[in-house]
């Protein structure tokens, strides 16, 4: 019983352990309990049914090359992951544990075996060994560190538009405009660039955000059902002495949608312990904070709709397209406009009776007719899946200049957004 409990354990950890489960943590002394279980078993009882399969041929020769191929997979699936700058592909590095199995069947034949042998016919002294184990590490740590400080710089194409934004240097104009930028990771990394825009049209430009959270009140369930801490702490109070606001979040990562990349599950709302339709919620939600705003005094609110979602990191993916010499980064517009279609109708319809409201929609920003892409050349628009970098903030501010300085400043000269009902 003891064996199987462990083995048990083990297989357990395997179906249910993921990338997304911290580490260190207690869970990972489940895998390393069934182990000792599975031992302890085979030395109280080593006719048990876990002991004769692990003693089979098959499992002792497994066993006999366990250690150089625990030694070879590991480089061999990073070096894999690095190429491919951090994207998973299931067939290479099944091909990576393959040739890591081969190599090490020929590390126990041609190195381990010899060793042995060695051992026997003579004595090493315990202080040459440590010697010599010291000087190997110090060599391949000198070399690897050699290697990343000359000769990968040499080899990674240059990429712009990822720093930090462009301050003009110049006079402002007097601030006469004061507003909020309200989300959550989304206009986290817009804040700067659009406070040195906001800066230059003569605007005060103030943030309200929480990461993981959509700019209202609300409950939402993380991507492994808990609750998500914080989202239930909105401020309506944080609209008090702003003229204008400025709305962006990531709309589509709050309704349970399937994932758009393999690194973040999707948010849920949720509507307390009734089984409510999330757009409906978003709905209700965003229609809170604009009769918030409203009631606040704020003149004027820009809604930003969703952008592309993509199912790499960008700047990574556009490295790789460059050195492999074709076009590996883009998606198709169809699958992008089909995972925003609902979420365009919720917004447009929820801003549309309030009045000095505006939705403007970056999509054509970033995608063609046919395709999305998250780069022009070398300058990638997107740091990572979807927020955008100091290149994409500039896209998304120049694209809709008239209407982000009607939010700043009150200027009104028609803009360009998709749902507008203002006052002239």
């Amino acid at each position: 019983m003891m064996a199987i409990a462990g083995t048990t354990a083990i297989v357990l950890a395997v179906l249910c352990f993921d990338a997304e489960m911290p580490y260190p943590f207690y869970w990972a002394a489940v895998p390393v309990i069934g182990a000792t279980l599975i031992i302890t078993g085979g030395l109280v009882e080593p006719s048990n049914v876990v002991a004769r399969v692990l003693a089979t041929k098959p499992m002792v020769w497994i066993g006999l090359v366990s250690y150089p191929w625990y030694l070879w997979h590991w480089p061999l699936i990073s070096f894999v992951r690095t190429m491919n700058f951090g994207e998973q592909s299931f067939a290479e590095e099944i091909g990576a544990a393959t040739l890591s199995l081969a190599l090490a069947v020929l590390t126990y034949r041609f190195v381990e075996l010899p060793v042995r042998r060695l051992r026997k016919k003579r004595k090493f002294h315990p202080a040459a060994v440590v010697a010599l184990g010291t000087a190997s590490c110090v060599l391949v740590a000198s070399l690897g560190y050699l290697w990343s400080l000359r000769i990968t710089p040499l080899m990674l194409p240059q990429l712009s538009g990822l720093g930090p934004p462009q301050i003009s240097g110049r006079d402002y104009p007097p601030i006469s405009h004061r507003g909020v930028l309200m989300g959550d990771s989304h206009a986290l990394v817009i804040e700067q660039s659009f406070k040195e825009y906001a800066r230059r049209a003569g605007a005060s430009l103030t943030s309200v955000f929480e990461v993981g959270c959509p700019p209202f009140k609300g409950a939402v369930k993380d991507g492994r059902g808990r609750p998500a801490a914080r989202c239930d702490s909105f401020d309506p109070n944080a609209f008090q002495g702003a003229e204008f606001a400025i709305i962006t979040t990531r709309w589509n990562f709050y309704l349970g949608l399937p994932q758009s990349d393999p690194f973040h599950r999707s948010f849920l709302l949720i509507d307390g312990q009734a089984k409510k339709d999330p757009y409906e919620i978003l709905a209700a939600g965003l229609a809170a904070t604009l009769s918030d705003a409203k009631r606040a005094g704020v003149r004027r609110v820009l809604v930003i709709a969703p952008q592309p979602e993509f199912p790499w990191y960008s700047p990574a993916c556009v490295v790789k397209a460059i050195r492999v010499g074709s076009d590996t980064c883009s998606i198709l517009r169809a699958k992008v406009d089909a995972r925003r279609e609902r979420t365009m109708t919720v917004l447009r319809q929820t801003v549309a009776p309030f009045e000095n409201v505006r939705l403007i929609d970056p999509i054509n920003l970033f995608c063609t007719e046919a395709e999305c892409r998250p780069n022009k050349g070398t300058e990638p628009f997107f740091f990572d899946t979807s927020h955008l970098s100091s290149a994409g903030a500039e896209r998304l501010y120049q694209g809709y200049e008239r209407d982000f300085l009607w939010a700043l400043t009150g200027d009104d000269d028609g803009g360009n957004s998709v749902s507008k009902n203002s006052s002239r």
